[in-house]
């Protein structure tokens, strides 16, 4: 696929969709019908104008210039709720000049199309069909063109065109097909063109006698190339073919054949990774080949008569054989021009435009700028092939720079005025339509320049204002400003220039880190005005000062972010992470962007040369260990007991990232006073393991909890994990607060209950069941079978627990005759649910299957969605810890194939 942008090309294509002869025409009757999915149209033998057009209504059926549609002047809309057709089109006109529009359809299969004899006019645009389109049409001078302009895609399988005798046009341009291409004329003066078209197969362009013109002008061809003017057609005629094959890549053959006459053949730009054969015929024939490289055996015949060859800066992987060549071609270049305005004056090919340095070159508005990019050493690379954006100042704009700066860069044509100039261009093709859309945008010198909307327009770098937009060239598009974009200075600069900022520049400084922030590396700075220090408890900030090493350093790495992060990009986040290794939070309001709760971003998205700036008022306090926050936090305190008593405080205040699950006060005040006693008289014990079964390894962010089934704790159990209307939920009914707490060591999650370990609780997997309300139906089905007491009993046990909703998903009333009638049944049912053994959800994605305790396996598969058993049922929570085993929650009943075939 090409990753060009077709819809630069859309004015034009439409300028050629008004440049189809209007004829003067004796309107006919076209009539349409439908049979079995198929699009059946029939003209008659009358000159028939008709448009076939996918629009929001379905598909609409217009005629043109009098032409009726089913004898009615009216459109005829078929379709509507499809809004493409299932199967074929076929499309019948008669005898008559006809002119025919298929625009935006989507057929399901075939596209034939048959004009018969008369000056027709064929237009395809941005179709697609599932199979092959065949434009097949008689005698008389006839149009075809098949282009895209708007969309990427493939058009088609193949798109084959057969055209018959007549002075014909046919322009295959901007399409993709999944395998050929085939055209193929018959005597005539003819224009065939594909340009910018792929193939997944060959490409095979025919003409005979005439005087034809060829071309293939950039285009990817997989397969075989074939391109043939009459070589077996017109001995001993007049004609004079044309052939050309420019900027184009062929993957394997290519096969030429020139007529009998004084052809002209002219390669250029041109790539073959396969083998090249040339067969000039008879007559004076010339073959041009330029800025081309063959990779296998090349074959170049100039057959009879005194015929030309030049070979001009290409690369040959093997000598070339070259025969009967006997003299110089001439003028090649402007003959290969000649051809092309030809061409483009017919319509065959689409209107060439000037590369960007030919639109400078060309604009006495910008006589400086032409200067400029000559004198830097830019004109040679915004003439070359590529996509690019200029934005191009006037001669006014640079007039208007302090006296004296403009000789300057002039005299430093490679340093500073190159840079400056490679600040107003960018990569990548950037429309009006585009710049609206984003905040920046990355330019070749690789700062950025800010984008700002107003209702008069768009606005650049605060004060660069955008005056005429999408002047389109060949290799990109030029958008007109009132001012020279000027680099920005790096971050260092930008704080040692601003007077708010001189508390900040004397830290930086004190801490070495002018350096770094002045360096080539992209960073992200929330700096603190002066008001934000002089908010500081005045023995913190001197106690910082006075510890440039340790803690200044500490603090200000606390604000400084790898990478770019603008405003669009942070609000999107719960948290960033900074150079010292801490987060902090983000959290985005109507007011702006709140960090670590308090701290407002008051002004976003000042652009460095190395990165980006945002203003914030007050400083950023890198947060303790997770010990800390806790011994620090009143909520914390019967929590801070424990960590203490179980000798966990140390662990929780190292180095490395934790994930702790930290309760609450009201939390622990849910256990029995009597039994939190006798946990912390038994602190290296059973309090031990349960904290232990509170703390992960890693950091995992909230963001990253919400993605997970479970959770494997420093205990060892799995903790569960689902998500039940946006709130993160532990083991069944613990709830995760929203707003996640960071430390220098890790994250801690608050929590609104102590979470208890399998060995540390006596809730069976019957339990779990019986105090589940979702799992009604599940428990009433244990207690009629009797298994409810074997899943209350010593052992270990998997369960995959259908909800109350799978339930609900089987024929109505089928539990309770079950239950009534065939216990032993359902008996055999929940069985098939229970596996032996406590098999975790990190080992069941390790195996293809389980066997029940029934008998009978049950299919695994991990996919991108999770979980999948027996190929239908989803496990939807995983690792439910139990007594006697772990549940994983399923949202379909699991049938046994032998009880339901």
């Amino acid at each position: 696929m090409r990753s060009s942008n077709r819809s630069t090309n859309f004015k034009s294509s439409l300028l050629r969709l008004e440049s189809l002869e209007q004829r003067d025409m004796l309107a006919g009757d076209v009539a349409v019908s439908i049979s079995n999915g198929d699009l059946r149209v029939h003209g008659d033998s009358d000159d028939n104008a008709l448009v076939i057009a996918s629009t929001e209504e379905g598909i609409r059926l217009s005629g043109e210039d009098g032409t009726l549609v089913n004898g009615s002047s009216e459109p005829l809309i078929l379709f509507a709720e499809e809004g493409s057709i299932p199967d074929d089109l076929h499309v019948a006109l008669g005898s008559g000049g006809d002119r025919l529009e298929l625009l935006g359809l989507q057929v399901g299969d075939d596209i034939n199309v048959n004009t018969s004899r008369g000056d027709d006019s064929i237009l395809l645009s941005n179709v697609t069909a599932g199979d092959r389109i065949k434009v097949y049409s008689s005698s008389g001078d006839d149009q075809v063109v098949v282009e895209a302009v708007a969309a990427d895609g493939y058009t088609a399988r193949d798109l084959v065109i057969y055209d018959s005798s007549g002075d014909n046009t046919i322009s295959v341009r901007n399409i993709d097909l999944h395998r050929d291409l085939y055209v193929r004329t018959g005597s005539g003066e003819d224009k065939i063109v594909a340009q910018g078209v792929e193939t997944g197969d060959d490409l095979r362009l025919y003409s005979t006698t005439g005087n034809d013109q060829v071309a293939i002008i950039d285009s990817h061809v997989a397969d075989d190339t074939v391109l043939n003017t009459g070589y077996n057609y017109n001995f001993g005629s007049e004609d004079r073919d044309s052939a050309l094959i420019l900027n184009s890549v062929h993957g394997d053959r290519a096969s030429i054949s020139l007529g009998a006459s004084s052809d002209f053949l002219g390669l250029d730009g041109l790539t073959i990774e396969g083998s090249a054969r040339v067969y000039a015929g008879r007559g004076d024939d010339s073959v041009s080949v330029s800025n081309s490289a063959f990779a296998k055996s090349v074959r170049v015949d100039g057959g009879r008569n005194t015929d030309g060859l030049e070979a001009i800066a290409s690369d040959f992987a093997q000598d070339p054989d070259v025969r009967n060549f006997e003299s110089e071609v001439e003028d090649s270049a402007g003959r290969i021009e000649s051809i092309l305005a030809s061409l483009e004056e017919s319509g065959a090919l689409q209107p060439r435009l000037a590369s960007i340095t030919d639109l400078v070159v060309g604009n006495p508005d910008f006589s400086i700028l032409e200067e400029a990019v000559i004198a830097a050493g830019l004109a040679d690379t915004l003439a070359q092939k590529g996509s690019f954006t200029v934005f191009a100042p006037l001669n006014s704009a640079f007039e208007s720079l302090p006296e004296g700066t403009l000789s300057s860069l002039l005299e430093d044509p490679t340093g500073a005025l190159k840079d400056i100039l490679l600040y107003h261009t960018a990569g990548e093709e950037i429309f009006a339509a585009d710049i609206v859309q984003v905040s920046n945008f990355e330019t070749l010198l690789g700062s950025r320049v800010s984008v700002d909307v107003t209702a008069e327009g768009v606005v650049l770098n605060g004060n660069v204002n955008v005056t005429v937009t999408d002047i389109e060239a060949s290799n990109g598009v030029v958008h007109v400003i009132d001012a020279v974009l000027l680099p920005p200075p790096s971050i260092a600069d930008i704080v040692i220039d601003n007077d708010n900022f001189s508390i900040l520049e004397q830290a930086v400084v004190a801490a070495g880190l002018a350096t770094t922030l002045d360096s080539s590396g992209d960073f992200t700075v929330f700096a603190p005005t002066n008001s934000a220090f002089e908010a500081l408890p005045p023995e913190l900030l001197q106690a910082a000062l006075d510890d440039p090493e340790g803690l200044l350093t500490e603090i200000l790495s606390y604000h400084v972010v790898a990478g770019e992060a603008f405003s669009s990009d942070v609000s999107q986040l719960s948290s960033v992470e900074t150079l010292l290794g801490s987060r902090v939070s983000v959290t985005a309001t109507a007011d702006g962007i709140i960090l670590n709760d308090s701290v407002l971003v008051t002004t976003a998205d000042i652009i460095a040369a190395n990165g980006v700036v945002h203003v914030i008022d007050a400083v950023l306090i890198p947060p303790g260990s997770i010990t800390e926050i806790v011994v620090d936090n009143d909520n914390f305190s019967t929590l801070e007991a424990a960590v203490v008593a179980a000798g966990l405080a140390e662990t929780l205040d190292s180095e490395g990232d934790f994930t702790v699950f930290a309760p609450t006060n009201a939390a622990f005040d849910l256990i029995d006073p009597a039994v939190l006693d006798q946990l912390l008289a038994d602190p290296t014990g059973a309090l031990q393991d349960i904290l232990l079964y509170h703390v992960a390894d890693g950091e995992i962010l909230r963001e990253d909890l919400a993605e997970r089934t479970s959770v494997p704790t420093k205990l060892g159990p799995n903790i569960s994990v689902a998500v039940d209307t946006g709130n993160v939920v532990l083991n069944g009914n613990i709830s995760v607060s929203a707003s996640p707490v960071y430390a220098a060591n890790g994250i801690i999650h608050v929590i609104d209950a102590v979470l208890l370990p399998p060995d540390a609780s006596e809730t069976s997997i019957t339990d779990l069941v019986a105090n589940n309300p979702d799992f009604e139906t599940l428990f009433a089905a244990l207690e009629a079978t009797g298994l409810n007491e074997t899943l209350a009993s010593e052992g270990n046990f998997t369960v995959f627990a259908p909800t109350d909703d799978a339930f609900e998903k089987l024929p109505r009333g089928l539990v309770s005759l079950l239950t009534r009638f065939a216990p032993r049944i359902l008996e055999s049912i929940l069985l098939y649910h229970t596996v032996d053994g406590a098999i975790p959800s990190s080992e069941i994605v390790t195996q293809d299957s389980v066997s029940s305790l029934l008998g009978r396996n049950i299919d695994v598969e991990v996919t991108e969605g999770g979980v999948i058993l027996n190929g239908n049922v989803k496990v939807i929570t995983t690792d439910i810890q139990a007594s006697n085993g772990v549940i994983h929650v399923i949202d379909t009943v699991l049938l046994p194939i032998r009880l339901f075939r």
